[in-house]
């Protein structure tokens, strides 16, 4: 059984048997600069996110040499830089007004650059999405949903999900939807297209947890109809309850693919009713 939708390190994909259309190469430029982008986002985000907690850091160590100082002296504030405890009185000052300034900066840009870059970048994903699903032929009733991808490894022949690393989960947006004889699930890039017939078991397993990095859908992941099934950990979010979709071509050979629990509606709608076991 094989991972439709796994990572390899030689990048093949298990799914292009299923390819049924791609865009332009114009988009597909287009698409590229978009991607280049979120990641050009993401690098701000991260250096953004290392000031944050070191100005958090410098923060508590002044609060620290502030207690200290409170056991230590003996003497008025007024004269402490003037004896032997002047020291903590002098590295108090110096850490808590760097840590204060790099929070009141950061929250300036957090207000003035980060937020309103943030906006401007999905704004354009937006776009590229809508210009690339037109091409494609995506209907406007379609559900978007996310798949999650895993990083796969070999090992004695075997296909494995790789755990060498506390992320190696990933959720990727498509649109889903079907016709009379298929199912399509359709990125920016490409259209999958495969025979509801192939389809041959949906189970459902809601102990079954995994970590993902971040979170797509332009809706929050505190809404009512995600809070059972996102919890967050840090920068990380622990999807609970998952569905396992497997199919079965016509030489027999057997794939699976993974969407979170809380995609059920699409789910029961398009999968369900199409198993063929």
């Amino acid at each position: 059984m094989k991972a439709l939708f796994g990572l390899y390190e030689d990048k093949h994909n298990n799914y292009d048997e299923f390819i049924d259309k791609k865009i332009s190469p114009e988009n597909q430029k287009v698409v590229d600069a978009q991607i280049e982008e979120l990641s050009t986002l993401k690098k701000y985000k991260f250096i953004y996110n290392l000031l944050r907690y070191l100005a958090m850091f410098l923060l508590a160590v002044g609060f620290s040499f502030a207690t200290l100082f409170m056991f230590k002296s003996k003497n008025k504030a007024f004269d402490i830089a003037f004896n032997e405890n002047g020291v903590f009185f002098i590295l108090e000052i110096i850490f808590l007004s760097i840590s204060i300034i790099t929070i009141i900066v950061l929250i300036f840009i957090d207000v003035k650059f980060v937020k309103k870059k943030k906006e401007e970048v999905m704004n354009n994903v937006k776009k590229t999405i809508d210009i690339c699903y037109l091409e494609l032929g995506v209907p406007i009733n379609s559900h978007r949903i996310d798949i999650i991808r895993s990083n796969i490894v070999t090992k004695e022949g075997e296909e494995r999900f790789d755990n060498s690393s506390q992320i190696s989960n990933y959720l990727f947006s498509y649109a889903f939807y079907k016709d009379d004889e298929y199912f399509y699930i359709t990125s920016v890039q490409e259209v999958i297209r495969i025979p509801l017939s192939f389809l041959r078991k949906c189970t459902y397993d809601d102990n079954q947890t995994i970590l993902v990095p971040e979170w797509l859908k332009f809706e929050s992941y505190n809404e009512d109809k995600y809070k059972f099934f996102i919890l967050k950990e840090g920068n990380n979010f622990r999807l609970q309850g998952l569905y396992t979709i497997t199919l079965e071509n016509e030489k027999n050979d057997i794939y699976f693919f993974i969407i979170p629990g809380y995609e059920k509606d699409v789910i029961e709608e398009i999968i369900l009713p199409n198993i063929k076991e």
